[in-house]
C-alpha cells in the first residue's frame, strides 16, 4: 500500500527479503515522483535498504508477517525518513553505535559484518530509535546533497 503527496510518500509491507526488493523499487520511484535528484536517491536507497534488511534479519526474523511502515517527507534541509517495525526491540533499547569494525588486519581476516550501521550514521543525520507501543521506531535525516 502506497500513499503520496507533492511532498511525502508512505508505504506499508509485510518483513520479507523479497517484499524489501520491491518496497526499495517503489521508494526510489516515489522519491524521483517528488523531485529529489538521483544521486540523493541512490543514497536514500543504501540507507533505506541497510535499515530494512537489518529489520528483516535481526528484529522480525521469527516473524515474517510482522508489518514495516515507512514515510518519507521532503523537506528544505533533505529527506526525513521515519521506519516502524512489529519485530523485537534493539539490543539494549538503542541503537548500534555504528562504529566501523576493525581494518588493521589481514584482508581473508577482515569482518563481514558490522558495517551497515557505520554506513547509516556517516550518511545520515539526527538519527534517533525508540520503542513505542511494542514498535520499533527509527527516523533520520538525508541531508541534501550541495
Amino acid at each position: 500500500m502506497v500513499s503520496v503527496t507533492d511532498t511525502e510518500f508512505c508505504l506499508q509491507f509485510s518483513g520479507s527479503p523479497e517484499n524489501v526488493r520491491f518496497a526499495l523499487i517503489e521508494i526510489c520511484a516515489q522519491l524521483r515522483t517528488i523531485g529529489v535528484p538521483d544521486d540523493a536517491v541512490g543514497t536514500a536507497e543504501l540507507v533505506v535498504g541497510e535499515v530494512l534488511n537489518n529489520i528483516v534479519e535481526h528484529a522480525m526474523a521469527d516473524q515474517p508477517d510482522g508489518l514495516i511502515d515507512v514515510a518519507c517527507t521532503d523537506g528544505r534541509d533533505g529527506q526525513l525518513f521515519t521506519i516502524i517495525d512489529d519485530g523485537i526491540e534493539m539490543p539494549g533499547g538503542k541503537l548500534p553505535a555504528g562504529i566501523p569494525p576493525e581494518v588493521d588486519t589481514e584482508l581473508e581476516d577482515l569482518p563481514e559484518g558490522g558495517w551497515g550501521w557505520s554506513l547509516v550514521h556517516t550518511l545520515t543525520r539526527d538519527i534517533a530509535y525508540q520503542r513505542v507501543e511494542e514498535r520499533n521506531c527509527v527516523k533520520f535525516l538525508l541531508p541534501k546533497v550541495a
